[in-house]
């Protein structure tokens, strides 16, 4: 006897829920400092939701399960991209900014699609995780300005570059077999290293206070 199959919205409730429980309370208490710090630098404007959901709702916690797991996941990351830009399209009625809100959009696409080119060009390099993770960082990094996207993107890898580099040298060149190329992304194919929390990190630099005083 079968048992009856989960819908498509039971069934995303039952996984975003088994995420949430496996994520550990340190991590949901930095996605909360994370939510307010942000608030409170964009306080004055009307993107502050948009910024401080995908900060503190999905990138905090996206970025720590990828640095402990090597994983991203869509549970989190996927469905907060039309929640962003649903946030900025309430930001846009507000302030009559209907292009910024196009902009975004354009910008998380067309981020998405660099990094896309980047994994077919190069196997093992990038996840896909990656790709929605640069999309959904892309809707408020565009919204700010059409260049911030591109800019966090080169910060996060010129970061994780000196962090797998780091790691080697720590780790010693010549001191067992180098690491296999994890499922998350990874700068050097000999050193796996999470590329998550350096696309949050090239973002927060880029992005946040770029427009932080009116």
């Amino acid at each position: 006897m079968t048992s009856r199959a989960m819908t498509p919205a039971t069934r995303f409730r039952t996984d975003l829920a088994a995420e949430l429980a496996a994520t550990s309370r340190p991590a949901r208490a930095a996605a909360m400092v994370a939510a307010l710090l942000v608030a409170w630098v964009r306080r004055d404007r009307p993107d502050a939701a948009a910024f401080a959901l995908v900060v503190a709702g999905v990138g905090t916690l996206a970025a720590w399960i990828d640095a402990r797991s090597f994983r991203l996941p869509d549970v989190l990351v996927v469905p907060t991209i039309p929640a962003a830009l649903g946030l900025l399209g309430v930001a846009a009625w507000a302030t009559s900014d209907w292009p910024a809100l196009g902009r975004a959009a354009a910008g998380a696409a067309g981020a998405a699609a660099v990094l896309l080119a980047l994994v077919v060009a190069r196997p093992g390099a990038l996840g896909w995780g990656d790709v929605k993770f640069v999309a959904l960082l892309g809707v408020p990094g565009a919204w700010v300005g059409a260049a911030v996207p591109a800019a966090g993107a080169l910060l996060a890898m010129a970061l994780a570059a000196a962090g797998a580099l780091t790691w080697q040298v720590a780790a010693g060149w010549n001191r067992g077999r180098p690491a296999r190329a994890g499922p998350g992304g990874c700068l050097l194919r000999s050193t796996a290293i999470p590329l998550g929390p350096f696309l949050l990190l090239g973002w927060v630099a880029t992005a946040v206070p770029s427009t932080a005083t009116p």
